[in-house]
């Protein structure tokens, strides 16, 4: 039987602790999640996100009193920043609980912000990043773009949200590539994210058997260096302060 993998933080009822990341939820939720899965424990438990109402600290506590207790193997956590990351890794080791193991964070060529802080901190501290959304919603499609609005979740939502001006270009090349490729822009995108050596796994959606074969052939798709270079460049974000002013000074070191 394959891995299991569960999230716990948001609503399951209207009771006071029937949300978030205190400790009677996240046991209710355990609990009621082995019993679904038919399963005597979790492979990967995960953080929906942080929760500003409860600490850190407690959160943690009871997530490595799972772990010891069994039902849990590993933790994990989604849509952290890099300092949420920072302080769950600094509580772990000084109280020598089960470390966070991953990080699922939303990152496609439109959406390149983790690269700044998020990802050289999941590196440091040898956290997986698991990709949701690498597709933008559907936007890296090409079915969304300012001259084809197909009727779809896009359209009448904004999720995750894309700056179209800026998307408009990475999609041009997007479509250079998949058709030098003979593919899909979707595959070419699904193949960017691949090649990315910090990435652990990519995370696809898919409404028909037909899209989420194409999705799963991306892994097989080999994009050449120049092509790389080209969607990296196309796509590559403004970089706020200080990280311009550190590549600034980085000039005169080399960097192996």
């Amino acid at each position: 039987m394959g891995a299991r993998a569960t999230k716990v933080r948001l609503r399951t009822g209207t009771g006071q602790n029937e949300v978030g990341l205190g400790r009677s939820h996240i046991m209710r939720s355990v609990e009621t999640s082995l019993k679904r899965l038919g399963r005597d424990h979790i492979d990967l438990f995960q953080l929906h996100d942080r929760d500003a109402l409860v600490p850190l600290d407690e959160t943690l506590r009871v997530l490595d009193d799972l772990v010891t207790q069994g039902k849990v193997r590993h933790i994990g956590v989604c849509n952290f920043s890099a300092g949420d990351l920072e302080r769950a890794v600094g509580i772990t080791s000084r109280t020598d609980r089960a470390h966070v193991v991953s990080n699922q964070v939303h990152y496609s060529l439109t959406s390149r912000d983790i690269e700044h802080e998020i990802m050289p901190v999941a590196a440091t501290n040898r956290i997986g990043l698991f990709v949701w959304s690498p597709l933008a919603g559907g936007y890296l499609s090409g079915k969304y773009s300012q001259n084809d609005q197909a009727a779809g979740r896009r359209a009448k939502l904004d999720f995750p949200p894309v700056d179209t001006v800026r998307a408009e270009p990475i999609l041009a090349v997007l479509r250079e590539v998949a058709d030098e490729l003979g593919t899909t822009p979707a595959q070419v995108s699904l193949g960017w994210l691949l090649a990315r050596e910090q990435i652990t796994s990519v995370i696809v959606g898919a409404r028909t058997c037909e899209q989420l074969a194409a999705n799963l052939d991306a892994q097989n798709l080999v994009l050449t260096s120049e092509q790389c270079a080209r969607l990296d460049k196309v796509s590559e974000p403004s970089v706020p302060f200080p990280y311009w002013m550190q590549r600034f000074h980085d000039r005169d070191r080399v960097f192996g």
